[in-house]
């Protein structure tokens, strides 16, 4: 799709009246406003100017935007990056702020076209020279900088040049009924109402001010970072796809050749009995989301990196957002136990074994697929895949 008009302004989105949909629009906007939607699951390219959410119900917003409005809307859960504090207005309730939980190819691209990152060029040269290795994140309360390949990912992106966003302000979200108003003194005129003694009523804008509402408002709220998940976009380039499938090979490979160092090594510890001691080459594996260094046992090779390890790698090591430490830690330990359990059922269950749990866990998923309405969102993905090949 086309970025820009041909004086250069990026488009408009608007996005309205949707049901139980799934949108991925992974391009630059100019402003954008999502209006009546309501079980969707949304995510945005980066917007430049304002975002406005308005009238949704139930709905997941991923974006990057400078603004963010969001008007009376139920139970809507924002991840967002945006350099300024996110401003409700109007009958808000149970809305949820969390940061950035997404990576796709192009979102360094889609930053730099709307403005929200910038390329750091004066200090790469002392920053290649001085900085380790693993091109760790600079950032927190003030601004924020990522490098890629940060946990040495073997990624192509490693070389592309480090961005510089600003703080995202996404936890300070600002109420406007909240905001403290000056009083105007009140000079009664005369013959006027007011001019008389009785007091008056106070109105709805005087009860809000003054908190005492007749219904009360649910506060916008932090999403706990123990409800806090990433979200992996189903659509993938060409490009990416390739490397993913030689990164899946060579890891492979490298499981086989350990398997058969290590049988090698038995037959000549054997062959050798007293003379040559007991002998055995044990191989270590490094966890890409935590670099910490494990040893498997010498009968099991250790299985090739998921493909939900290694996108959650991308999210950690490539996105130029920092993620908040409680949050990136839910994630680090939410896919290393995802590690542990594949490892355990390769290594401590038989062929038999391994395919009898793989038919239960494929039944037990295609019956909650059909009893919670999913399958419908998997067999669009299907034909959106077969389109994308047929291209």
């Amino acid at each position: 799709p086309m970025h820009a008009e041909n004086n250069g302004r990026l488009h408009d989105l608007h996005v309205a009246d949707c049901t139980d949909t799934h949108f991925y629009l992974l391009q630059p906007f100019e402003h954008a406003t999502i209006a009546a939607c309501t079980d969707c699951t949304i995510v945005l390219g980066a917007v430049a100017g304002l975002l406005h959410v308005v009238d949704c119900e139930r709905t997941c917003i991923t974006s990057a935007a400078r603004r963010v409005v969001v008007s009376n809307s139920l139970d809507v859960v924002h991840y967002l990056f945006t350099p300024s504090p996110p401003l409700l207005v109007g009958d808000n309730r149970g809305c949820q702020f969390a940061p950035y939980n997404t990576y796709y190819e192009g979102l360094r691209e889609d930053l730099l076209a709307t403005g929200l990152a910038a390329v750091l060029r004066s200090s790469s040269a002392a920053r290649d020279s001085n900085s380790p290795r693993d091109g760790s994140v600079v950032g927190g309360d003030g601004n924020t900088t990522a490098s890629p390949g940060r946990g040495g990912s073997s990624s192509p992106t490693s070389a592309q040049p480090t961005l510089q966003c600003a703080s995202n302000k996404w936890k300070v979200p600002v109420e406007l009924c909240k905001l403290e108003v000056p009083q105007l003194p009140h000079v009664p005129t005369p013959g006027s109402p007011g001019s008389l003694d009785a007091p008056s009523s106070p109105g709805a804008d005087d009860r809000a001010l003054n908190g005492s509402s007749d219904v009360a408002m649910k506060t916008p709220v932090l999403l706990p970072s123990s409800e806090f998940d990433v979200l992996l976009v189903p659509v993938e380039s060409e490009e990416a796809r390739i490397r993913r499938q030689l990164l899946r090979e060579s890891e492979e490979e490298f499981a086989a050749a350990a398997a058969a160092a290590n049988k090698n090594e038995e037959i000549s510890s054997d062959a050798g009995g007293d003379e040559a001691g007991e002998t055995t080459t044990v191989y270590s594996t490094t966890s890409t989301l935590t670099g910490i260094t494990e040893k498997p046992s010498e009968q099991h090779p250790p299985p090739p990196e998921s493909d939900y390890c290694r996108i959650l790698a991308d999210l950690l090591t490539l996105s130029p957002f920092h993620m908040p430490h409680d949050y990136e830690r839910r994630v680090i330990s939410k896919a290393e136990r995802v590690r542990t359990l594949r490892e355990a059922i390769v290594q401590e269950l038989t062929e038999d074994g391994r395919s009898s749990l793989e038919e239960e866990l494929n039944r037990g998923f295609q019956d909650w697929l059909v009893t919670s309405g999913n399958l419908r969102q998997v067999l669009d993905l299907i034909h959106l895949e077969k389109r994308v090949s047929a291209i």
